[in-house]
């Protein structure tokens, strides 16, 4: 990537893990919570700054654990009191704080804390593909679907999350945006992912 690349990272990172009985974000995969893997993926594929958006910061046991788990990683956790509300406002928040510390950064990509198989790589291909194709949106393509990982240029990334809140959880945002340009990552699907590691069997 180059060095004239001002890349942010939004971590979405919010949900109750009913299905799984214990907080996705601390579950350990490979020596690493999912938090914090895909955190360092981000530091490493260059991104600064990188936010982490969590549910509600009332869960003080869960935000103490993952400040704990991401203490000298530089990430900065900020709660989205109105994540119920669907994935589109989780994204707004971190957009928003985003423009308050950084509004320089040249685009963001948006991490999603539960999928263990994105890595620099996948991080850093993203962000090629944007500056070779100029796309203003570069998304992951997998099982017909388009979704996180992605990345949005700073033109489109508040237009895009107030668009997907009137959405709510409706996924085909990505299926309907214009002017896109996907990258094929078959291992990015996470509900399986999920399952698997909370069972050992990842």
């Amino acid at each position: 990537m180059s060095t004239q690349s001002h890349i942010a990272a939004i971590i979405l990172a919010a949900g109750e893990s009913s299905r799984l009985g214990q907080p996705k974000q601390l579950i350990q995969f490979q020596s690493k919570t999912l938090v914090r893997r895909v955190v360092d993926a981000a530091s490493e594929a260059g991104c600064q700054p990188i936010l982490v958006v969590l549910g509600s910061e009332t869960d003080t046991e869960l935000v103490q654990g993952i400040s704990s788990e991401l203490k000298n990683t530089g990430a900065t956790i900020i709660g989205n009191p109105n994540w119920k509300g669907g994935i589109g406002t989780s994204i707004r928040t971190g957009v928003q704080h985003l423009i308050e510390i950084a509004p320089g950064v040249e685009a963001t990509v948006l991490l999603a804390c539960d999928q263990p198989f994105v890595d620099r790589a996948v991080i850093e291909g993203l962000i090629t593909l944007h500056h070779e194709t100029r796309k203003p949106i570069v998304a992951a393509r997998y099982a017909d679907t388009l979704g996180v990982p992605a990345l949005f240029d700073r033109s489109r990334c508040r237009i895009y999350s107030d668009w997907m809140i009137s959405l709510g959880q409706n996924r085909s945002f990505f299926q309907i945006a214009i002017k896109l340009q996907n990258s094929h990552f078959p291992r990015a699907r996470s509900t399986s992912t999920r399952r698997k590691i909370a069972n050992g069997s990842v």
